[in-house]
């Protein structure tokens, strides 16, 4: 990363705490305390989420997760991870296989539809990454996306439901080795 981009990811990262204090003013000014308190504890969560992101040493696979949000218009990721400093994985195969994954969600994905994705990273007992993916949207073709995911990683379990709204939830889980 040179450091134009080092200073693209500040300036994001700048303004989404930006809005999120702008809210907290907003509120604090309409008197509605209630809502300032639950915003703070949404910061301190997110704040939270971040350090644990960013102690993981995958700092490729970081990084690629900070970025998520700002590189993908109509995809909004959450995450949680649950990775100790023993993992043994190579970082640039966790990358390179969440890339693919997006390409593929992006080709299947309809322009106009926000999508959310919860995405966890947790270590096995075998020291392995075990990677969880959900997303919620509609889906094109889904069947053809279905089969790209499989080649992709043969142990990758695909499952997919339709939810209460009427869109799809499509969960993935695989092993990086």
């Amino acid at each position: 990363m040179n450091e134009e981009e080092v200073i693209q990811l500040l300036r994001h990262y700048r303004h989404d705490w930006m809005n999120e204090l702008q809210l907290i003013m907003g509120y604090a000014q309409m008197g509605n305390i209630e809502k300032v308190q639950e915003k703070v504890n949404q910061a301190v969560e997110h704040a939270a989420l971040d350090r644990n992101l960013q102690s993981i040493p995958l700092p490729k696979t970081a990084l690629w997760i900070m970025q998520f949000n700002w590189e993908f218009a109509n995809f909004r990721m959450s995450h949680d991870v649950k990775v100790n400093q023993t993992i043994t994985v190579d970082d640039q195969t966790v990358v390179d296989q969440l890339k693919q994954l997006m390409t593929y969600l992006v080709e299947h994905s309809l322009k106009m539809s926000l999508y959310h994705v919860t995405l966890v990273l947790r270590e096995t007992d075998q020291h392995q990454l075990e990677i969880l993916l959900r997303l919620e949207g509609e889906i094109e073709n889904e069947q053809t996306l279905i089969e790209k995911l499989k080649t992709m990683n043969p142990s990758m379990q695909v499952n997919s439901k339709t939810n209460q709204q009427e869109n799809h939830d499509l969960d993935l889980t695989w092993l990086v080795k």
